[in-house]
Order: structure tokens, then sequence, then C-alpha cells
């Protein structure tokens, strides 16, 4: 088979190029992105406006799928970017011809192009579940802890939070930076918000404190490799995929691209 333009992705918007423009997609991997990635304001989908990158990522592969334009029926476990686009699928060696690739480089990619750079080197965004027993987070904006590992604290519905932290290995193995310490962190900061906290008495003099209970603990590296571009093959950055978004945004405004 030859495509006359094909992405190589996975990003939400590797799939959100694939679904404006209707090109083909060599889907990187099946999996959705981290729960605490959000747009900054709603993007709308087939009338849906959705906040967060996981479950706008989800609904744009079902359509760009039942549109028959990813090439992929599971995920594989490399993509060679070559002369030809060579992966995996089913238990299947497939090969692609191509005249352009749109590429969207992550950890399952490999690219015949020189590196150009590689960005966040050894750094890994962690994500430390925690969920509360009897007070509630509901309505709570997210907080960002200073002086602390903790880049960013996140509140889902009542009970859930979720703390993003970007760590390098060594800190990954250093317990100042375990989800131990998130939890004594975050019991401290809702201390400074106005969470509800139920009484522990008839009188209600005394309050429960918070005392939230780490859930799991989610790590996944955010190295990028940028590589040069080339005749054949175009790489597509962290500024670029800001400006897919900006482009889509502007198309369904009524705008020119």
């Amino acid at each position: 088979m030859n495509e006359d333009v094909i992405i190589v992705g996975s990003s939400v918007y590797a799939l959100l190029m694939s679904y404006h423009k209707r090109i083909p997609i060599v889907l990187t991997k099946f999996n959705p992105p981290s729960p605490d990635q959000m747009f900054k304001r709603a993007i709308v989908i087939e009338g849906i406006p959705f906040k967060k990158h996981n479950e706008c990522w989800e609904f744009l592969k079902f359509i760009v799928s039942k549109d028959g334009l990813v090439r992929n029926s599971t995920a594989p476990t490399y993509v060679r970017v070559e002369d030809e686009i060579i992966f995996n699928s089913s238990g299947q060696k497939l090969s692609l011809k191509y005249d352009k690739c749109l590429l969207f480089s992550d950890d399952i990619v490999k690219c015949v192009n020189e590196i150009k750079k590689i960005a966040n080197k050894g750094i890994y965004r962690v994500l430390d579940f925690m969920k509360l027993k009897h007070c509630s987070v509901l309505g709570l904006k997210p907080l960002h802890p200073k002086h602390t590992h903790i880049a960013e604290v996140i509140f889902r519905g009542a009970k859930d939070i979720i703390c993003v932290s970007y760590l390098n290995k060594e800190q990954l193995l250093n317990f100042d930076y375990s989800d131990t310490m998130s939890r004594f962190i975050m019991e401290k900061e809702l201390l400074n918000t106005e969470f509800k906290q139920p009484f522990l008495d008839k009188d209600k003099k005394y309050k429960r404190k918070p005392s939230p209970v780490v859930v799991s603990r989610h790590v996944e590296s955010v190295e990028r490799v940028i590589y040069e571009d080339s005749e054949k093959i175009k790489n597509y950055g962290y500024n670029d995929e800001k400006l897919i978004e900006q482009t889509y945004r502007r198309h369904r405004a009524g705008l020119k691209d």
C-alpha cells in the first residue's frame, strides 16, 4: 500500500490532525494520555466539548478508526520510519510506502533521520493517585504547592486527588520524592484550602483532619526525541502541536488556516 501522506504517532494532537485533515495514521500506542493533561479551554469535536486530553483522545480514536483512517488494528511494539514505515500489528510485520510522513515521535518510534535534540531528557511524569475517606474536595481548583516536588494537584470529584510531579531517575529512587512524601505534603496543603471537613463529635467542636490514602503511583517518561526534517519526513515537536490545536480551532470558527 502507498500513502500520499501519513501520520505516525499517538498523541491527542496526532489524532486531531488525522481527524481534521482526513490523513491516515499509524497509531503507535493504544492507551490514552495521562488524566492530568488538560486543554486550557474546551475543544469541540463533533459538537462535544472536551477539556481532558484522555477523553478527547478516546473519542478521536473512535472516530478515525470508524472512518478507516487507522492503519493498524493493535498497538505495535516497534515502528521504524525509513523509506517505508515498518511496524507490527496483530502478530504480523507490516510495511507502508509513503510520499510524506508527519511524525509525532515517542518511545516506540525509531527514525532514520538524524536526531535534532532530545527534549525532557531523563525526565518522568509521576502521578500519585490518592483518595479521601471522609473529607470532600468537591469544587476545589488545582493547586501548585510551592517549595515541594509536586508541580500540580488536581481534584476529581469529592474524594479523588492526583499529585503531578516531574522527576529524574535519581529522584524516583529517593524517599524524599516518594508517594508517602506526596501524601504528607497533600495533608498540609489541604489545610490551606476550603475543603469540607466533617465533625468528629456531636457538639461539632472538632473536625476531621484530611487523611488522603495513596492508591497508586503511575510513572511515564516524557523524554522525546526530535528528529531532523527531510524531504519525506516532517517531525512535529511540542510547539508544532499547539499550532495544530490553533489551526483546528480557527477552522471551527470559520477562519482560514
